[in-house]
């Protein structure tokens, strides 16, 4: 009875596995892995910084303890959420050793390549001028895919390999491809928040375009309205799909459109 307290959930669970038997390298991956959960779902800043600073100690406990052959692929799992830790904090140099490392370690770890490749989507992004892809940005996404289909020859049913392949695709201008990986990433999995969120944001694109020919892209907006929401249901606290049904409510406003 008295031990059901410490069963409650995955804090008390792991705090207490890791306080008693603080070298074990699997206690502190799952208390990591719980973190890294409360500062994805949480709505409150405070809270999820915090979680994201825990969550990275607890891994980075795992890589200092888990460094026999045993304990090998915990050490794996461990230096691939800390990296995903450091992308979320916005260190990106620090997120790609961590991957880098992983990759080093079983160059076959298709989730630490699919990483490296969020890596070149970042760094591309910020080769842009003044909001406009360069030679260089756009070099720096095509690296990326490479990345993803690496990844996707190792594990063909990645579906966050397609989902990013899909937001880079988006980013080359290449809307079809993106919408194909988009596409196949929720067939694997229904759930995948940022997919569904993509789709809802490549359907706006759409619509923009257009409305630049001089037509209304209403269709386009309704597609994309369901996406959001369907983005939503999964993760109600998604802050891009939120942001895209305010913008979906500007352009529907704009066209003199109630629905």
């Amino acid at each position: 009875y008295d031990r059901n307290r410490v069963w409650r959930d995955d804090f008390s669970l792991w705090t207490d596995s890791v306080a008693k038997s603080p070298l074990m390298p699997r206690s502190n991956l799952y208390l990591g892995n719980a973190y890294k959960d409360r500062a994805i779902y949480s709505g409150d800043s405070a809270t999820r910084d915090a979680s994201w600073q825990l969550a990275a100690a607890s891994y980075e406990q795992v890589i200092k303890v888990a460094s026999d052959r045993e304990h090998h692929d915990l050490a794996l799992r461990a230096l691939n959420n800390l990296g995903s830790v450091r992308f979320m904090l916005q260190d990106f140099d620090a997120a790609e050793k961590a991957y880098l490392e992983a990759v080093r370690l079983n160059p076959q770890y298709a989730d630490a390549i699919v990483n490296v490749g969020n890596i070149h989507l970042v760094r591309g992004r910020r080769a842009r001028e003044n909001g406009r892809a360069t030679e260089r940005s756009l070099e720096i996404w095509r690296e990326g895919i490479s990345y993803y289909e690496r990844a996707l020859q190792i594990a063909p049913n990645h579906y966050a390999a397609y989902g990013m392949k899909g937001l880079t695709n988006f980013e080359l201008g290449q809307y079809r491809a993106a919408r194909g990986d988009y596409e196949r990433a929720i067939t694997i999995n229904p759930r995948d928040y940022s997919s569904l969120s993509n789709l809802g944001n490549l359907f706006v694109r759409q619509a923009e375009l257009i409305r630049q020919r001089g037509e209304e892209g209403v269709e386009q907006l309704r597609v994309a309205e369901t996406y959001y929401r369907r983005a939503l249901k999964v993760n109600p606290t998604l802050g891009e799909a939120k942001s895209g049904l305010a913008r979906i409510a500007e352009m529907r406003a704009a066209l003199g459109v109630t629905e």
